[in-house]
């Protein structure tokens, strides 16, 4: 019987956003502008008998989730 701690950190939402001044959009007529980059599944820290595997999955999953960067620009004209 193998036996394993399911104690884990886990990062599973990181979101960056900028808001970009009004001054620097006038001459581009825009009235709004914002960027953010999100990363979901940063990492995950488990006990090493888990061995790569993520102990939130099901015991017949090999594979832990995969990491997801996601780039946004919302524009307002």
């Amino acid at each position: 019987i193998r036996i394993a701690s399911t104690d884990n950190l886990r990062m599973s939402s990181v979101t960056l956003s900028y808001l970009v001044p009004a001054s620097w959009l006038r001459q581009v007529h825009i009235s709004d502008a914002m960027i953010s980059f999100q990363v979901t599944n940063l990492f995950l820290i488990a006990d090493s008998a888990w061995r790569g595997r993520d102990p939130e999955q099901s015991a017949s999953a090999n594979a832990s989730l995969p990491k997801t960067f996601t780039l946004n620009l919302n524009l307002t004209f």
